[in-house]
């Protein structure tokens, strides 16, 4: 345990005191300098984790042909309607928010996503240009089962892309077969 003065009283306190015994001021040994550092380099961080995730990889897709060029849609970039990457990215925040409740409410018991910052929700997607459809699937949940386990489950989410919301959605045991 350290003591330091506080700044308002200057009288011994120590560090990790909440409020001086003596003054009654909050955060006796946090100076204001101390305090814009902090600020500061919780900023730096969060750019620089910003900066990371924003180039994220591409998901796989088992509608695209080697021939087809990978790029990334701007938010108001219009898709042809036969590019089904630019689709499937450029739907898939959406989609994601509104699939994501959806299938954890088809676990009996207990879920566990196990998607992450680096890991996507969905990694594969069936484009359907007739129907205006796009089929996103994953495989990044967890449902518990009645004895406890834990056991991977594959989902699929068909997102309309006119009318912007879920269809139909569907989740079994198992993982997506490569």
């Amino acid at each position: 345990m350290a003591l330091k003065p506080c700044k308002e009283c200057k009288k011994e306190v120590s560090t990790s005191a909440k409020t001086c015994p003596y003054c009654g001021v909050k955060h006796p040994t946090v100076t204001a300098m101390q305090g814009c550092l902090g600020v500061i380099f919780l900023m730096i961080i969060l750019f620089a984790i910003s900066s990371f995730f924003g180039d994220s990889s591409e998901p796989k897709s088992n509608s695209q042909t080697s021939g087809e060029q990978k790029k990334k849609p701007s938010t108001t970039e219009q898709c042809s309607l036969n590019d089904s990457q630019c689709l499937f990215t450029q739907h898939n925040l959406k989609a994601t928010i509104d699939c994501k409740p959806l299938i954890q409410r088809l676990a009996k018991y207990d879920y566990k996503w196990s998607d992450g910052m680096l890991t996507p929700t969905f990694s594969h997607f069936r484009h359907d240009a007739a129907a205006n459809t796009m089929t996103y699937i994953g495989d990044q949940i967890r449902m518990v089962n009645g004895l406890g386990n834990e056991i991977r489950h594959t989902y699929e989410c068909v997102y309309d892309m006119g009318a912007q919301k879920i269809v139909d959605f569907s989740a079994k045991p198992g993982r997506i077969q490569s």
